[in-house]
């Protein structure tokens, strides 16, 4: 992994947990492949080592695609990724630049929670543009896949930043879903807020 000029593979190669003190613990059988800077995504780096090398990744994400080994990997099969990698990373150029918005990062604060989930799943709702939805309260789950995790809970206040978060990821390829499956055009807001007490 040390031959990687762009393509970065956490803890391994270049880099080391060491670089990472705020890690708690690291799971050695988790590859985490960054192609932040190479002007490809996460989901790109994925398709094309399905494509061209055979290799499946267990999930892509923004910049990042994640590779899971288990006891029944072989040595040929972890020196077939490590050389996949490195055929790839040979075709990129880390002057190619930055993909995405954020600089690849995909943070934004925590949804304001505005009530309880059950409540805002069986409030009235209305369908409401996403562009016009900041400081709505929402009425559906919307999660990126992979991995599966919710970006927004019904009964959580909508942000610009989520929107703008939305955006970036739809750019990076990620697929972003929704109970409505309106996406990502609309959204579906509670008609009438109803706020923690």
């Amino acid at each position: 992994m040390q031959q990687l000029q762009h393509l970065e593979v956490l803890c391994h190669g270049n880099d080391s947990a060491v670089l990472h003190p705020t890690f708690f613990a690291f799971d050695k059988g988790k590859i985490l492949i960054s192609a932040q800077g190479t002007g490809i995504t996460g989901q790109e780096l994925s398709e094309t080592l399905r494509s061209d090398h055979h290799i499946e990744m267990e999930m892509a994400y923004g910049d990042h695609a994640l590779a899971m080994t288990s006891v029944c990997d072989t040595d040929a099969a972890m020196a077939a990724l490590a050389d996949a990698l490195i055929a790839i990373d040979s075709s990129l150029n880390s002057a190619a630049g930055e993909h995405a918005l954020n600089n690849g990062t995909l943070v934004f604060s925590l949804p304001e929670k505005q009530c309880e989930i059950w409540q805002a799943l069986e409030s009235e709702k209305a369908v409401c543009p996403l562009e016009q939805a900041a400081g709505q309260t929402a009425a559906e789950y919307i999660w990126a896949y992979p991995p599966g995790i919710p970006l927004l809970v019904p009964g959580e206040q909508i942000s610009n930043g989520l929107i703008r978060q939305v955006h970036t990821l739809l750019e990076k390829g990620t697929r972003i879903y929704s109970d409505a499956d309106g996406l990502p055009k609309n959204i579906q807001i509670m008609h009438q807020n109803i706020l923690v007490q």
